[in-house]
């Protein structure tokens, strides 16, 4: 009985009820995207509905992202640990936000303007459309670790995560989509590889269209991103280290500078 009230009274803490609500109102977003994308395609408006298929493809992902965040939420809450529960409570303000500017930007998008990838340093093939960068400050770099060991992100995974960024379909074999796109890590691609730091900083920058010498060493991307607005230092590893599924999650959640 002490168990089931102690269950009982976590679940009533007003931090869990409010990351509950800004959960649910993430997925009241996600069904608004939804209608606008198919009453654009009645009205036949495909630019317009692109724009809202982005949109409703990034909102998924900060829905995945807050609903991780809530369970290690209810767990610092339950072990006490208060600052650990503040970053993950943090987590879900920032996505709520982002979630809604994703729906201010794809209300404005009309189907003369629609919402395009930002073209930079001379590049020559359009960028990958990623969210903007949310109005609250990233939480620094923590390494997640499950049982002792970090999760190991392979090489697939990696490319269908840059891939949803673009909105594309799931039935998209990604890797082969990057690949006829010039966008591959330094070492190439090895579906069953586990994927680095290094690899996710080479990827996105080739994926943004950055301009870095082919013979340049994997920092220079690094040093890419930084510079484009892209907060690297915050939420990747460093050097060669490998990554998990939730830190390129985080990545791709803060966005990018204007």
């Amino acid at each position: 009985m002490l168990m089931l009230s102690t269950a009982r009274a976590q679940q009533s803490h007003p931090w869990l009820q409010q990351a509950d609500a800004d959960i649910a109102r993430m997925m009241e977003v996600r069904t608004k995207l939804r209608a606008e994308h198919d009453s654009a395609l009645t009205n036949n408006q495909p630019a317009r509905a692109e724009c809202f298929k982005r949109a409703e493809t990034a909102v998924d992902t900060l829905i995945e992202l807050s609903q991780s965040a809530r369970h290690w939420l209810a767990i610092h809450l339950q072990e006490g640990t208060e600052l650990d529960a503040e970053e993950e409570r943090g987590r879900i303000k920032a996505a709520v936000l982002r979630a809604e500017q994703h729906l201010r930007q794809a209300s404005r998008c009309s189907e003369e303007s629609p919402l395009t990838p930002p073209r930079r340093r001379g590049v020559t093939r359009d960028a990958l459309w990623l969210p903007s960068q949310p109005t609250t400050p990233v939480t620094p770099w923590r390494r997640h670790v499950i049982g002792g060991r970090v999760p190991c992100l392979r090489h697939d995974g990696l490319a269908c995560l840059v891939v949803r960024a673009f909105g594309l379909p799931a039935e998209y074999d990604c890797i082969r989509f990057l690949q006829e796109h010039d966008i591959t890590p330094l070492s190439g691609w090895d579906r069953s590889a586990c994927a680095t730091a290094d690899d996710v900083c080479v990827v996105l920058a080739r994926a943004l269209g950055l301009v870095v010498g082919d013979d340049r060493p994997p920092a220079a991307y690094r040093t890419a991103l930084r510079e484009y607005g892209l907060a690297v230092e915050m939420k990747l590893p460093p050097g060669n280290a490998p990554i998990s599924e939730q830190e390129v999650r985080e990545l791709l959640a803060t966005g990018f500078g204007r």
